[in-house]
């Protein structure tokens, strides 16, 4: 649980301007000041507001990228920091932010590694790892008559996820419930629906590095497979992964149709499925579990309130806000496309 500051010496305020996606729940831990507290660092109490009438008082103001406001407001005082926060691909962000804008933040928290603060995806407090372990809730017997699910949206991604989709479409039944080559009915609570499959698609929309969504954490959460596609060291699912057969990586494979024979293959063998869930009921401290999961899915929480403590601290000293408001995102725009497969990357692998 998050650990609220009984006697606080301060407070660092951060005011969430639009949500990033849907609205954080703040419901979660009733607070009785209305406020979401997320941590304690050394009688720092970290705490989070949607009320905009604190504007003139929060340390930190977060923005959605890519939906900053144009433009930016002024700040509220001469410390503020502007924080842009981004679970989209950094080549969305760039299209639809231009530099005069991203020159005015002075933060950035998003999926990348690098980033001031990492983009948690999960809420606080969580340990999101036991999820990933938890025995399968539905036995293989008692899984869909489809073996592979797909929730994609966006017909026109980026990286053309939506020809490798179809193409597999026609290689083996596919239940495809998003908008996206839609042939199955959404139900109305979708988790529990997700359970029945033995895989899910799980391709994200552009191949970038550190970019992996909610998409591939959901699937294993929930007991699923997911089906992903690298290239090179992009994105780097063996950080968050709890094996090396606990998803299915279409670049592992010499051509697409191998990677569709596989699947096939193993879904139609209940001891051949059972080795994708191999570390299911084990402890998270299991040496089953990849030490790269552990160290950046399992100490992911705590090692997100490090660096929003780390962050605390520098801006309880006016040479630590000076420094931070030095920082600027200017350059955004022109690195971020280095980051991320060529467009239509994905399209390339489909045959003709």
């Amino acid at each position: 649980m998050v650990q609220i500051c009984q006697n606080p010496r301060k407070r660092l305020i951060i005011l969430y301007w639009n949500a990033v996606v849907g609205e954080y729940n703040f419901t979660m831990f009733p607070p009785s000041d209305g406020l979401l507290h997320f941590g304690c660092c050394d009688g720092i109490d970290m705490i989070y507001t949607t009320d905009r009438k604190m504007f003139a008082v929060a340390d930190i103001i977060e923005f959605a990228a890519p939906e900053l406001p144009d433009p930016l407001p002024s700040k509220g005082h001469k410390y503020q920091l502007f924080m842009a926060t981004s679970t989209e691909a950094p080549y969305v962000a760039s299209r639809k932010n231009n530099v005069a804008r991203m020159s005015g933040i002075n933060l950035l928290r998003s999926y990348a590694w690098t980033s001031d603060i990492r983009h948690s995806f999960t809420e606080p407090g969580e340990c999101f790892c036991k999820q990933y372990v938890k025995p399968l809730k539905i036995p293989y017997g008692q899984r869909h008559v489809a073996p592979v699910s797909a929730l994609v949206s966006n017909c026109q991604s980026f990286g053309g996820r939506q020809d490798l989709l179809k193409y597999m479409m026609q290689k083996i039944k596919v239940h495809s419930m998003g908008g996206c080559l839609h042939n199955h009915r959404l139900p109305a609570n979708v988790q529990p629906a997700l359970e029945n499959y033995l895989y899910n698609f799980a391709v994200e929309n552009a191949i970038c590095m550190d970019y992996i969504s909610e998409k591939f954490h959901r699937a294993l959460s929930l007991g699923t497979v997911p089906i992903v596609l690298s290239q090179g060291q992009m994105p780097g699912y063996e950080f968050v992964a709890p094996t090396n057969s606990s998803y299915v990586d279409l670049s592992r494979f010499r051509t697409l149709d191998d990677a569709i024979a596989f699947i096939s293959d193993t879904a139609a063998s209940p001891e051949k499925y059972a080795q994708h869930h191999s570390y299911r009921g084990e402890l998270i401290t299991s040496p089953v579990l990849s030490a790269k999961f552990k160290h950046h899915v399992c100490k992911q929480t705590e090692d997100n309130l490090d660096q929003w403590c780390q962050l605390a601290k520098a801006m309880e000293t006016r040479r630590g806000r000076e420094q931070l408001l030095q920082k600027t995102y200017g350059r955004y725009d022109s690195t971020s496309n280095r980051q991320c497969a060529s467009e239509g990357s994905m399209s390339t692998l489909v045959p003709r």
